[in-house]
């Protein structure tokens, strides 16, 4: 594989690991306060959460759903909404784990990006294209990154931004 082939697969490789890690802490959290399909509902919420801002939105939304409705004979005011509240909490704990550990440790390395390169490449993404420009930057970014380090790695700004690349 050549540099570019082994930068692609890291960053594939890396957002099945945010997919792994999300839906395992999603599933042992729902598993934990007793709740029914928990593993498809953690699968499901481990593949939206790669929707920037608005995917972990829908998980939660799916989450909430399928948890209410599969739990219908419960006391309709106190249980079902201390059950929401459980399934709230167990979606935040994920996201705390994908923004503070997963995306800045994970996403980073297999992109070869320093964590604030990929956090400011989402803002000006999402600043110039909304939800859509979010959802491709990453991608985009490493495509450009790839296509900068073939034809202008004669530029010292490009040298330094891929350098991690040519020197492994």
């Amino acid at each position: 594989l050549t540099n570019n082939d082994k930068m692609l697969t890291s960053y594939l490789i890396g957002v099945l690991i945010q997919i792994f890690i999300t839906s395992t802490v999603v599933s042992v959290g729902l598993l934990i306060i007793g709740v029914d399909n928990a593993l498809i509902i953690g699968i499901l919420a481990g593949f939206m959460n790669v929707i920037p801002y608005i995917g972990p939105l829908f998980g939660l939304a799916i989450g909430i759903f399928v948890a209410v409705t599969t739990n219908l004979g419960l006391d309709a005011d106190i249980s079902i909404l201390s059950l929401s509240l459980r399934v709230l909490l167990v979606f935040g704990i994920a996201q705390l784990v994908d923004n503070f550990f997963t995306q800045p440790v994970i996403l980073s390395k297999s992109v070869n990006a320093h964590p604030l390169e990929i956090f400011l490449v989402i803002s000006a993404s999402a600043t110039l294209a909304g939800i859509g420009g979010m959802i491709v930057a990453i991608p985009l970014y490493t495509a450009i990154k790839i296509i900068a380090s073939e034809f202008l790695i004669e530029y010292k700004f490009i040298q330094s931004l891929t350098k991690e690349k040519q020197t492994s």
